[in-house]
Formats: structure tokens, sequence, C-alpha cells
């Protein structure tokens, strides 16, 4: 399976899921749509966080999925590595190391959620 480019889903998402046009998108995000267009013909690196974060928003996108496909990451997200340190980047190692799949992070998810609920109700 080829991983699809940035610029290929933001086209997609702007034409499938918004009809949104080439200038009213770079309005909304606020970019040139020159820039716009060279985003979506990949002549050009995937933009900031920032920017990545507003096309979301505009397209209706999950904005870590976006932000992934841009290989960016969330601000909020490196505030929470940079706060623990040591214990968040050694979890996510140990999920590389265990080739976590999609099921796996749901799992691990509702079991964390279910143990803060659980100490909340106590």
């Amino acid at each position: 399976m080829t991983k699809r480019s940035f610029g290929s889903i933001v086209r997609e998402l702007r034409l499938k899921k918004t009809q949104y046009s080439l200038r009213k998108l770079a309005e909304i995000v606020g970019i040139s749509p020159a820039y716009l267009s060279r985003l979506e013909s990949d002549r050009d690196p995937p933009p900031s966080e920032e920017i990545v974060i507003k096309m979301a928003g505009a397209l209706g996108a999950d904005s870590d999925e976006l932000l992934g496909h841009a290989n960016k990451v969330s601000p909020d997200l490196i505030k929470i590595i940079k706060n623990h340190p040591k214990s968040v980047p050694a979890f996510l190692r140990l999920a590389k190391e265990k080739n976590f799949s999609e099921e796996d992070w749901k799992r691990v998810s509702e079991y964390v959620q279910s143990k803060i609920l659980g100490k909340k109700g106590t």
C-alpha cells in the first residue's frame, strides 16, 4: 500500500468533501491560492502545524490525521511529551516495538479511560 501525499489528500478533501474552490479554501486558511496550488501538487512541502490545523478545520478533517500526513505533530502533543520526557517516549517506543495496531491503541485508550473514570468514582 502506497502512502498518499499530503497535497493529494488536501485536494481530495477540498473537492469531494467541501467542494471549495482553490481560492475559497486559501482564503479561509489565510494563504495564497498559488501557495495552496503548489501544496496540492506537492511542489512545496507541507506547511506549518498551524496552517495544517486550519486546513483540517476548514475541510472537516481530523487535525491529528492531517498533521500525520504532513509528517507533523500537534503542538499540544509536543507539550505533553516535554512534560513527561521519560515516560511518554518510552511508552511510544514500546508500542512501536510491539507493532501496535489501531485496535491495540483503541484498547489501551479504553483501558486508561476506564481506570481514570473508575478512580474518580471511588
